[in-house]
């Protein structure tokens, strides 16, 4: 086969990729409730029905990697492509429109937990790799190679997937695509993270006391964490220059969690929240760090 016949290559494993997206959706992945041992075999399998090969890796039984070549692994790869296997929690099921696990086909679109972020990213980069398969051998010199990771929506810290692959020796290639569909362009880079742990501290009383009504304010650690993260909310940094590869993003400060109290009738003595900070290199992780400490001072 040619390049020209990827077309052709692409209409034959249509039927099959779209079967897999929804096995992948039906098959939960949540990050901290399920392990992502059943997508990576699921992955691994496909791949191996498909004349690639693959292989399980990982610092955890339950949660592999599923690394995947075109065939025998190559010497040189030219690029690897990065999915993740494990998705955000569902949240509310009865707000969902369709199953969150249903995985339904209505019309060219599915729908349910994962379809996007990232279970179709992920069979995009199969299909891709069953596609440049299908060329034959020798009509890639430096084939790509897939990792599928898991433990990427904690907090995209990377432990169970690209650190330890990258201390097990096993990432390869001159450039990295990470795998997101519904864009019709490509991202260049990304920014950076940092994540604040925030706990107030207040002073317990029945709210229905003459001691509560009575007390001066700051005591209820709720309503005092709340004010900080409304004000976090609001910070503003300097926008990056327009010839930087940032230029169409900022720094951007969100409160994302937040729990406390012990009952409907007391005042909570003690509250604790996260913020996920957005970073761009204009804007150095010390200088948000320092708008943050006198927000909270």
């Amino acid at each position: 086969m040619t390049a020209s016949s990827i077309p052709d290559l692409g209409r034959e494993l249509e039927r099959d990729l779209i079967e897999l997206c929804r096995e992948l959706i039906r098959t939960p992945s949540v990050n901290g409730r399920d392990p992502e041992k059943d997508v990576a075999e699921i992955v691994a399998r496909f791949a191996i029905e498909h004349d690639l090969t693959a292989e399980l890796l990982g610092a955890e039984a339950a949660r592999p990697n599923a690394i995947v070549h075109c065939g025998p692994p190559a010497d040189r790869v030219g690029l690897l492509l990065v999915a993740h296997t494990d998705t955000v929690p569902v949240s509310d099921p009865t707000a969902w429109t369709s199953p969150p696990f249903g995985a339904e086909l209505v019309g060219e679109r599915i729908y349910g937990r994962g379809a996007i972020d990232n279970k179709g990213g992920l069979v995009a980069a199969l299909g891709a790799m069953a596609m440049i398969r299908g060329l034959g051998p020798g009509s890639c010199p430096s084939p790509p190679m897939l990792i599928a990771v898991p433990d990427e929506e904690s907090g995209a810290t990377g432990t169970l997937g690209v650190h330890y692959l990258k201390k097990a020796g096993r990432l390869a290639g001159r450039g990295a695509i990470y795998t997101y569909p519904g864009m019709d362009f490509i991202e260049i880079g990304h920014r950076g993270v940092l994540r604040l742990s925030l706990r107030a501290r207040g002073k317990a009383f029945h709210s229905g006391s003459r001691d509560w009504q009575e007390a001066s304010v700051g005591h209820n650690a709720l309503t005092g964490l709340a004010e900080i993260l409304l004000r976090l909310e609001r910070l503003r940094f300097p926008d990056p220059t327009a010839s930087d590869l940032f230029a169409d993003f900022r720094t951007v400060v969100t409160p994302t969690t937040i729990g406390g109290g012990s009952g409907p009738s007391i005042v909570p003595p003690e509250c604790s929240a996260t913020v996920d900070i957005r970073l761009v290199p204009q804007v150095p992780r010390t200088t948000v760090e320092q708008a943050v400490r006198r927000v909270v001072a």
